[in-house]
This record gives structure tokens, sequence and C-alpha cells, in this order.
């Protein structure tokens, strides 16, 4: 069996009975749907290695009447016998309360948990749509690398962002903030080195401010970025 067990048992009444919130914690878990332990003592130890004599004296704590517990049932006693013609077997006062207690906090994890996936899934598609890779030819203004290849999308070409930066002083743009220079490198980063320079470049003849990467020639790697994002929406649900 599964029973949640609240932070409100070491903060109550029962505090400094660690007998009765050992036992209490052993019957919680034990219970059945409906709160139910129809087991003795002795098993009850058996069952949770725990000595028989902390067992007994948590059951006779559990049993009694508190003034001081947060619910009037059964006037504060946490648990009842069955069957008042044997002394073992009880129903948890509480379990219900506490289950649908439970109940709802799981809801509420799960439901988080949900909004937190959505967040991270939506935030992959807006990336790989964004970071779409045109093929074209990369400017002479500015020098070639070796490596700019197919397998170097997501490496930052210093020598493209430098002369974006210099073209902004140039145009007496205002500074990129933290988060603006962060988005325009990522611009930038889905590009291949060479066409982070014709990007860059496009941006210089044309006085723009800006970088944007969907005005280069898009070709085949535009669809196979839309793939990928396709790709995790599929994975994730």
């Amino acid at each position: 069996m599964y029973g949640k067990i609240f932070e409100s048992i070491y903060e109550g009444s029962l505090y400094g009975h660690y007998e009765a919130i050992v036992t209490f914690q052993a019957l919680i878990v034990l219970a059945d749907a409906d709160g139910l332990i129809d087991i003795s003592p002795q098993a009850l130890s058996g069952k949770t290695s725990i000595p028989l004599e902390i067992i007994r004296k948590g059951l006779k704590v559990l049993q009694q009447s508190d003034p001081h517990s947060r619910s009037p049932d059964e006037d504060g006693k946490r648990i009842v016998l069955l069957n008042e013609s044997r002394e073992f077997g009880w129903r948890i006062v509480n379990y219900e309360y506490y289950r649908n207690l439970a109940r709802r906090a799981d809801k509420r994890e799960k439901a988080a948990e949900r909004q937190r996936k959505k967040r991270n899934r939506d935030a992959q598609v807006i990336e790989f749509k964004e970071c779409h890779v045109p093929v074209t030819q990369p400017s002479r203004q500015f020098a070639h690398t070796d490596t700019d290849t197919d397998t170097d999308i997501n490496i930052i070409n210093e020598q493209a962002w430098q002369g974006y930066e210099q073209h902004r002083k140039d145009l007496r743009a205002p500074n990129l903030t933290k988060r603006g220079r962060t988005m325009a490198r990522n611009k930038l980063r889905c590009l291949s080195p060479g066409d982070q320079l014709a990007c860059v470049e496009r941006s210089i003849s044309n006085g723009w401010r800006g970088l944007f990467p969907e005005k280069l020639s898009p070709k085949k790697k535009l669809s196979y970025a839309e793939q990928l994002a396709e790709d995790i929406r599929a994975t994730d649900q």
C-alpha cells in the first residue's frame, strides 16, 4: 500500500512522542484505501522491524483522546479500534481527509510538471524554427574560413560577429542588452560560418540594425530544421 506522510505529523501535538510518530507512519503506509489496518501489534512489529515495545507505546498514545488535536473527530484520537471486543485492528480517524489532500497535492504536482514539459517543448520548437540554415555563397567582404562545413552549425564565427558589432557602432545604434546580444548571437549560431558572414554583410549593405537570417535564400536546410522541430513534438507527445 501507499500512504503520503504529511509534515504536520512532526509539528502537531505528537511532537516529542517518537514511539507514536513511528507507529503512526507504519499504520498509514499499511492502511487500505479506507484507512483500515486489521493487524496485531506483533504482526505490525514483524512487518516493520519496529520493536514491539515501541509499537505498544505508540498505539497507546494514538488511541488516547487529545484536546490539542487539529481535528475534533473521535475526541482527537488518531486511531480507533475496529472492534471494541478485541485489542487489535484499527481505523485511522482522519485518513479520508488526508488521502484527499494528498490527491489534490499530487494533481497540482502533475499539472506543474506538465506545464514545465510544455514550456520546454515549446522553447525547443521555437529554437528550431528560428534556427533554419540557408545555403548561400559567403561574402567576400570577410574571409571565408576552412571550417565552413555543415558540421559547424552552432559555432559562432567571431569575425562575422565583430563585423556586426562594428556596423552597429557605425550606425550609432544603442548598445545591445545582455538578452539582445544573446538573441543576436543565437541567430548567427544557427548558420554555418560562411552564412554568418553573408547574414552580417546583408545587414551592412542594407543599413539594418538587426540580423535577419530568414532573408537569406531559404533552401534545403530550412525544411530540415522544421523537420527537427516536428520530431521534437512527436517525441514529447
